[in-house]
């Protein structure tokens, strides 16, 4: 079961940030190759052999999604 992970958070007077992060199954096994997107925005990473991802974005309040194709 892949756990979806949603983010609300709003950062003022910047005009870019990073958010770091790190992408599990229920279990705490780590899951590569999950694509993060921030909706609306043209940025997007996918996670590493670890499960990491760094995603920028610009301010402003904002969602995470997880996209995972193929994981049961």
């Amino acid at each position: 079961v892949l756990a979806l992970g949603l983010l609300a958070a709003v950062f003022a007077g910047c005009d870019a940030a990073k958010i770091h992060g790190r992408v599990e199954s229920v279990y705490g096994e780590a899951l590569p190759g999950v694509a993060v997107k921030i909706p609306g925005q043209p940025f997007y990473a996918v996670s590493d052999a670890l499960g990491e991802y760094d995603i920028d974005f610009a301010p402003g309040e904002l969602v995470l999604t997880f996209i995972k194709s193929g994981y049961a």
